[in-house]
């Protein structure tokens, strides 16, 4: 266990919203699930020579396979953006019934299943959660609360832009992460470090437009270092880590801008 820092505190703000109550909500949790179970097996069948290391997908990460992140981004891209039930019983058919018992558990996307971006999400995320414990012994709230922004960011379903919130495409095409390969590949400091695994979002796409208002007030707030929703989505509350001194502001905005509304 790692404390956090003296002089902050973390705040939970509940959206009001019950995640079982949502229309779908446990269909679009399982497909998410679906699309980590889906990927995987796409990424040990395109990459026979990591197979026995891939147990899991957190183990696709450059420490365990001994690549360098471009590898990874190479992986990613062998994943299909999108795809169809019946495409992935096509790409993997000697998984297939596996492959029916996951379809069991909820109903077809009707953009079908996200797996590049979902695995991305799964994947840079892992590699947030190992970098936390280091944040904290050190005393690096800032570095702690990135983590928490960016994972939400690929949690994310709006943004706000000129003051209106609009819909966030956390899709990841051949050229954007061509693009972070190149980054990683240039030799130039400030590139490099803005396309590390770890600052992708990716995109798990489990949040509200309530959640992300929520997240958008409290970041907006002088003395939050980080916010995002906690749990499993669609719902629930948003956890903010926020200087002491800060956080009566914080309940002060909430309650203006999002509970009295």
């Amino acid at each position: 266990r790692t404390a956090l820092p003296r002089g902050y505190s973390i705040m939970l703000a509940n959206s009001l919203i019950e995640a079982r109550k949502q229309e779908g909500a446990r269909d679009i949790f399982n497909s998410r699930v679906a699309a980590y179970i889906f990927g995987l097996m796409m990424l040990r069948r395109n990459f026979p020579v990591y197979t026995e290391k891939l147990e899991r997908l957190r183990d696709v990460k450059p420490e365990r396979l001994g690549v360098d992140e471009a590898e990874i981004y190479r992986m990613v891209k062998s994943l299909p953006e999108t795809v169809s039930r019946l495409e992935i019983s096509k790409l993997l058919p000697e998984s297939e019934q596996k492959i029916r018992r996951v379809f069991r558990s909820h109903n077809e996307p009707e953009q079908g299943y996200q797996i590049r971006q979902v695995c991305l999400y799964g994947i840079a995320e892992c590699i947030r959660a190992d970098m936390v414990p280091d944040c904290l012994r050190k005393g690096d709230v800032k570095a702690f609360g990135e983590l928490m922004s960016i994972s939400h960011d690929g949690d994310r379903v709006t943004k706000l832009v000129d003051g209106e919130r609009v819909p966030t495409d956390n899709s990841y095409t051949d050229e954007r992460i061509d693009a972070l390969i190149s980054d990683l590949e240039s030799g130039n400091p400030q590139r490099m470090s803005m396309a590390r695994l770890w600052r992708q979002g990716g995109g798990y796409n489990v949040s509200l437009p309530e959640l992300d208002m929520l997240v958008d007030i409290a970041m907006a707030t002088p003395g939050v270092v980080g916010a995002g929703l906690v749990g499993a989505g669609m719902g629930g509350s948003i956890v903010v880590v926020v200087k002491d001194g800060c956080a009566q502001q914080v309940i002060d905005n909430l309650a203006e801008y999002y509970y009295r509304p």
